[in-house]
């Protein structure tokens, strides 16, 4: 199995803080965002290759990367056009399934063993603040996802969408129809194209949920982590 980081994104809600680096090379506790996901990736001893797809910045990354992400494989997005553009151009190197994960978001080894477990999955916690900024989840049942809906004025639900996602080559089929939101094809409207065709995505909750949006976020997590 393999991974993808997605570390292309500049963080305009981190300002100054990523004036001069990715919002992946943050640190909590004195350790890049990055790097903790890196950590935890090869804590599994079954991911066979980590993408790192960059963009903004990138030269920070894998300057640092050097000597601590060892074996990871850089891919440039040169235009920001979405997270479904940005995992298709692993497309001709990945002939099997992977995850995906944020380069904003610190996960617990446990949450990547059991979205490992199941393909056509994803990761989402309850969430009740700024419900607006984030994808919310819509189930038919109690874990088969019925519909992702992202950053509504009226969410339709408290469980958010916290991207982390186990897919399968099949998204690349989905990926040139995907609507633009904002001018970016986001990963949750791929898969949404999927499940109207039939496709069965279910859902992976997680009870603590890492993600940085913004400065007050980092002592939060630092006392939690």
């Amino acid at each position: 199995m393999d991974a993808i980081i997605l570390c292309a994104g500049r963080g305009k809600r981190l300002m100054p803080l990523t004036e001069n680096i990715p919002k992946c090379m943050i640190k909590i506790k004195g350790k890049p965002i990055i790097k903790w996901i890196y950590d935890r990736l090869t804590s599994l001893n079954y991911i066979d290759n980590i993408y790192i797809i960059t963009g903004y910045k990138e030269k920070v990354i894998k300057d640092y990367g050097k000597d601590n992400l060892l074996g990871c494989i850089y891919i440039t997005q040169e235009n920001i056009t979405g997270t479904a553009d940005a995992i298709s151009l692993i497309k001709k190197d990945i002939s099997h399934d992977f995850i995906v994960l944020a380069g904003d978001t610190i996960y617990n080894t446990i949450d990547l063993i059991n979205l490992t477990k199941k393909e056509n999955t994803l990761l989402y916690t309850r969430h009740n603040t700024k419900l607006r900024e984030f994808g919310t989840i819509k189930f038919w049942s109690e874990d088969i996802i019925g519909n992702i809906y992202e950053k509504k004025l009226r969410p339709a639900s408290n469980c958010v969408n916290i991207s982390g996602y186990h897919l399968t080559r099949e998204i690349f089929n989905y990926i040139d129809d995907t609507p633009k939101l904002r001018d970016e094809k986001p990963i949750p409207e791929t898969i949404n194209l999927m499940i109207d065709d039939g496709i069965e995505f279910r859902g992976v909750y997680i009870d603590k949920w890492y993600h940085i949006s913004y400065k007050e976020d980092i002592e939060r997590i630092e006392k939690e982590i």
